[in-house]
């Protein structure tokens, strides 16, 4: 059933949906608040922000990640920033020295060499000799 009612109390519409759930309807059924929304109190369903997602029975708005490639938090994502990256949950990483990224990138690997530097076989990014 997923929902409470004061004590003593008989009407269907007394009762309230757990935090997790929502009803459409005063006293009507309780169903489990799905991803990319949220369910704190009395059956309400309140959507995560744009560019963010949570597992379905997400209570609360903290319970809203960001996306990969959007970095922010509970309230607001936004594209991720030239020279970082952005694998989700709200998490900025920069780019190793010597590399950038562009906007909305999610994952190291699309960083590369900025304009002078060159990649080594280890992955970093070195300086180009002068007059090369």
């Amino acid at each position: 059933t997923y929902a409470t009612s004061a004590e003593g109390s008989s009407a269907a519409a007394a009762c309230v949906c757990d935090a997790g759930y929502y009803s459409t309807t005063v006293g009507g059924t309780c169903n489990m608040c799905p991803a990319g929304s949220y369910c704190p109190t009395a059956g309400t369903k309140h959507d995560c922000p744009d560019n963010s997602d949570s597992a379905a029975g997400s209570t609360k708005s903290t319970d809203c990640k960001c996306n990969a490639g959007y970095a922010g938090g509970s309230d607001t994502c936004q594209v991720c920033a030239i020279g970082f990256y952005c694998p989700g949950d709200g998490l900025v990483v920069a780019c190793r020295p010597g590399s950038e990224s562009m906007t909305g990138t999610s994952a190291h690997t699309a960083c590369y060499c900025k304009t002078g530097f060159q990649e080594q076989s280890d992955g970093s990014c070195m300086e180009c000799p002068a007059n090369s």
